[in-house]
Protein backbone atom coordinates (compact mmCIF):
# COMPACT_ATOMS: atom_id res chain seq x y z
CA UNK A 1 0.00 0.00 0.00
CA UNK A 2 1.65 3.16 -1.14
CA UNK A 3 -0.31 6.02 0.44
CA UNK A 4 0.68 9.88 -0.52
CA UNK A 5 -0.77 12.49 1.67
CA UNK A 6 -2.45 15.47 -0.11
CA UNK A 7 -3.36 17.51 2.85
CA UNK A 8 -4.01 17.04 6.55
CA UNK A 9 -7.47 15.71 5.96
CA UNK A 10 -7.13 13.02 2.93
CA UNK A 11 -4.63 11.16 1.39
CA UNK A 12 -5.00 8.62 -1.36
CA UNK A 13 -3.83 5.13 -2.03
CA UNK A 14 -4.37 2.29 -4.84
CA UNK A 15 -6.53 -0.93 -4.31
CA UNK A 16 -6.51 -1.78 -0.62
CA UNK A 17 -6.78 -5.55 0.55
CA UNK A 18 -8.67 -6.90 3.57
CA UNK A 19 -5.12 -7.37 5.17
CA UNK A 20 -4.31 -3.58 4.85
CA UNK A 21 -7.53 -2.94 6.95
CA UNK A 22 -5.60 -2.98 10.51
CA UNK A 23 -2.80 -0.86 8.76
CA UNK A 24 -4.46 1.63 7.67
CA UNK A 25 -6.63 2.28 11.22
CA UNK A 26 -2.88 1.68 12.95
CA UNK A 27 -2.25 4.65 10.80
CA UNK A 28 -5.40 6.99 12.40
CA UNK A 29 -7.51 7.07 9.30
CA UNK A 30 -11.22 7.16 10.28
CA UNK A 31 -12.58 7.00 6.58
CA UNK A 32 -11.92 5.44 3.61
CA UNK A 33 -13.90 6.48 0.35
CA UNK A 34 -13.68 3.93 -2.85
CA UNK A 35 -14.00 5.69 -6.43
CA UNK A 36 -14.07 2.24 -7.93
CA UNK A 37 -17.56 1.26 -9.40
CA UNK A 38 -18.59 -2.12 -8.08
CA UNK A 39 -18.23 -4.22 -11.47
CA UNK A 40 -15.15 -2.25 -12.54
CA UNK A 41 -12.81 -5.05 -12.39
CA UNK A 42 -14.69 -8.47 -11.41
CA UNK A 43 -11.92 -10.66 -11.86
CA UNK A 44 -9.33 -8.40 -9.43
CA UNK A 45 -11.13 -6.18 -7.58
CA UNK A 46 -11.60 -7.09 -3.97
CA UNK A 47 -16.03 -7.12 -3.21
CA UNK A 48 -16.32 -3.87 -1.69
CA UNK A 49 -19.07 -5.32 0.70
CA UNK A 50 -16.33 -7.85 2.01
CA UNK A 51 -14.16 -4.62 3.06
CA UNK A 52 -17.10 -2.61 3.79
CA UNK A 53 -17.73 -5.15 6.58
CA UNK A 54 -14.45 -5.93 7.50
CA UNK A 55 -14.06 -2.53 7.77
CA UNK A 56 -17.06 -1.93 10.34
CA UNK A 57 -15.45 -4.24 12.63
CA UNK A 58 -11.68 -2.13 12.58
CA UNK A 59 -14.40 0.80 13.30
CA UNK A 60 -13.51 2.34 10.11
CA UNK A 61 -15.96 4.06 7.74
CA UNK A 62 -16.67 2.80 4.64
CA UNK A 63 -18.08 4.83 1.34
CA UNK A 64 -18.38 4.51 -2.10
CA UNK A 65 -18.75 7.33 -4.64
CA UNK A 66 -18.35 5.28 -8.16
CA UNK A 67 -16.51 7.28 -10.53
CA UNK A 68 -15.60 6.10 -13.75
CA UNK A 69 -12.11 6.33 -15.11
CA UNK A 70 -11.08 9.83 -16.64
CA UNK A 71 -13.98 11.11 -15.99
CA UNK A 72 -14.89 13.16 -12.92
CA UNK A 73 -18.20 14.54 -12.84
CA UNK A 74 -19.16 17.53 -10.87
CA UNK A 75 -21.88 15.46 -9.12
CA UNK A 76 -18.79 13.01 -8.05
CA UNK A 77 -17.04 16.34 -7.31
CA UNK A 78 -20.47 17.24 -4.52
CA UNK A 79 -20.77 14.33 -3.24
CA UNK A 80 -17.05 13.77 -2.27
CA UNK A 81 -16.93 17.98 -0.80
CA UNK A 82 -20.68 16.66 1.39
CA UNK A 83 -18.43 13.70 2.40
CA UNK A 84 -15.04 15.41 3.40
CA UNK A 85 -17.48 17.88 5.45
CA UNK A 86 -19.26 15.15 7.67
CA UNK A 87 -17.10 12.37 7.92
CA UNK A 88 -14.40 12.21 10.28
CA UNK A 89 -11.03 12.71 9.08
CA UNK A 90 -8.37 11.90 8.05
CA UNK A 91 -9.89 9.82 5.15
CA UNK A 92 -8.47 7.68 2.84
CA UNK A 93 -9.28 7.56 -0.73
CA UNK A 94 -8.65 4.67 -2.85
CA UNK A 95 -9.38 3.13 -6.53
CA UNK A 96 -7.21 0.94 -8.71
CA UNK A 97 -4.36 3.01 -8.82
CA UNK A 98 -4.67 5.90 -6.79
CA UNK A 99 -5.31 8.35 -9.92
CA UNK A 100 -9.06 8.80 -9.68
CA UNK A 101 -8.34 9.13 -5.47
CA UNK A 102 -5.96 11.75 -5.89
CA UNK A 103 -8.03 13.52 -8.74
CA UNK A 104 -10.96 13.24 -6.53
CA UNK A 105 -9.04 16.01 -4.33
CA UNK A 106 -7.60 18.16 -6.60
CA UNK A 107 -10.68 18.60 -8.12
CA UNK A 108 -12.69 19.80 -4.93
CA UNK A 109 -9.43 21.82 -4.07
CA UNK A 110 -10.06 23.71 -7.38
CA UNK A 111 -13.95 23.54 -6.31
CA UNK A 112 -13.11 24.84 -2.77
CA UNK A 113 -10.42 27.22 -4.05
CA UNK A 114 -8.38 25.90 -1.21
CA UNK A 115 -5.24 25.93 -3.76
Amino acid sequence: MDITQLSNHYSSTGQITLNDLQAIKQLGFKTIICFRPPAEDKENQINQEDLKNEALKNNLVFLNIPVIPGNITPENVATFTQEMSSQQAPILGYCKSGGRAKGMYLAYEQSQNLK
